[in-house]
């Protein structure tokens, strides 16, 4: 086994302890052990020090004892570097590339690294914010998940095969095990927490006074998704919207957990039918 992938040994199975306790405090020493390893094995250097110490100074400026000037400081400053780790401009963080290949015919090329500066938005959002709903019931989270996952799938997978971005291609190759793995306890996960624990419950809570904060915050939540995956194009973009509306209505109504199986379950069946990721243009 490759060196690189022995700091997901326990940063994988923590996310998914994560998930399923619902809170960052259980599995955090198995998290603090894949960042060591990580550390031990070059994916992360010294450099990575000063976005590390802004993420800890921030996490304690936004608790609720805090002045209100201060915890909004607390916030921007979560933004920034949330932002700037998402698209990968912290230096400091070498996430190992792990498939680099052709899934479908007459596809982009797709290419996915196991992303240890995305994490630390997991790990903060679940550690520092408090107004994340993990949702108590398991099978009622995984029903509201499915559910939504349905009926997201028709609706945008049709409009993907209408506008020519996907055709029928059922497939599962070799390597189909490591994207899964990385699209539920690192991909999925990250989103889903960053989008809808922390922008979605964050702007539901502003905006509780409004009789239409709830879809609100869905909206916004749901535009800002579609906005990350403008790489895409503005197709893919306005599709990730739409999809993440679905996930919004899941976390709503079943919290976390559900709009992780949403979100999982939509990028499943997407990934194992139809064209993945999208044709070239």
């Amino acid at each position: 086994m490759s060196m690189d992938l022995v700091p997901w040994l326990f940063l994988f199975p923590a996310s998914l302890w994560m998930l399923l306790s619902r809170s960052v405090r259980g599995p955090l020493l198995l998290f603090t052990v894949g960042y060591l390893c990580a550390f031990a094995v070059g994916q992360l250097t010294w450099l990575s020090l000063p976005s590390l110490v802004l993420l800890f100074a921030s996490a304690g400026a936004v608790q609720a004892q805090r002045p209100q000037p201060v915890r909004m400081l607390g916030y921007a400053l979560f933004i920034a570097v949330a932002l700037s780790l998402r698209a990968h401009l912290v230096p400091g963080f070498h996430n190992p590339l792990v498939l680099d290949t052709q899934f479908s015919e007459g596809a982009t090329r797709f290419r996915m690294y196991f992303n240890l500066d995305k994490l630390l938005i997991v790990l903060w959002v679940a550690y520092a914010w408090r107004q994340v709903k993990w949702e108590a019931s398991p099978q009622r989270a995984v029903a509201v998940g499915v559910v939504v996952s349905a009926a997201t799938l028709v609706l945008c997978i049709g409009m993907a095969w209408g506008s020519g971005l996907v055709v029928w291609d059922p497939k599962w190759p070799s390597t189909a095990w490591v994207w899964a793995l990385n699209n539920l306890l690192l991909v999925c996960v990250a989103e889903e927490v960053l989008f809808r624990g922390f922008i979605q419950s964050g702007l539901s809570q502003q905006w509780r006074k409004w009789r239409h904060g709830p879809l609100a915050a869905i909206a916004v939540g749901a535009a800002l998704f579609g906005l990350a995956h403008a790489g895409g194009g503005y197709a893919y973009m306005l599709l990730a919207a739409i999809a993440g509306v679905g996930y919004g209505f899941a976390y709503r109504r079943g919290g976390m957990l559900a709009a992780v199986v949403a979100h999982a379950v939509f990028n499943m069946i997407h990934f194992g039918f139809f064209t993945y990721p999208m044709l070239a243009g």
